[in-house]
């Protein structure tokens, strides 16, 4: 992040887009593995499997890495409110109707309502495996159950919609049959 504000302003703008894009890329495939691992967990939990407490912790930890990208993701979404960074520029005409969703209100609502999510759950389902290990397990093991199975539904919306804003946007052009 450090790179691409110092040497980006500093030199070329192609250099600019350039370290900025790498930033947006390796945050968005870092945010998914750092999800996967707590999602790894919750299926886990929620399918009854025992063997997965052997090294739990280890996907657990991968979600520590949440707040780390929601305060890169903060910062990119800032940019392109302000014009930091040109990644996504949204003043072409030829979306039409995307005009709805990729305007900067709902653009920033969405994806910090989504970052919030995640940021809240990862460290909520931290909190409930620590308390496992130490308070009531079988009441805290019904708790995180439910908890789990909630994420996993907010997982599956929140990825897929977040993935459309954060990569497919980049793009003002491109076309899904989804959306």
């Amino acid at each position: 992040l450090l790179y691409a504000m110092g040497t980006g302003y500093a030199n070329e703008e192609n250099l600019a887009s350039r370290a900025w894009s790498n930033v947006l890329l390796n945050t968005y495939y870092f945010m998914g593995i750092s999800l996967c691992g707590l999602v790894f967990v919750a299926i886990h939990q929620l399918g009854l499997s025992g063997w997965h407490n052997v090294l739990r912790r280890v996907p657990e930890a991968f979600g520590a890495y949440v707040p780390v990208m929601a305060v890169i993701m903060i910062i990119l979404i800032i940019g392109k409110i302000t014009g930091f960074h040109n990644l996504y520029f949204h003043h072409d005409h030829v979306h039409g109707t995307k005009e709805i969703l990729l305007n900067n209100a709902t653009f920033t609502g969405i994806l910090v309502v989504f970052i919030a999510l995640w940021v809240f759950f990862s460290y909520f389902l931290r909190k409930l495996a620590i308390a496992e290990d130490t308070e009531q397990p079988l009441a805290i093991y019904q708790k995180t159950k439910y908890w789990n199975a909630a994420f996993i539904m907010v997982f599956a919306a929140t990825s897929s919609i977040g993935s459309w804003l954060i990569m497919m946007s980049l793009d003002p052009h491109w076309y899904s049959t989804l959306f």
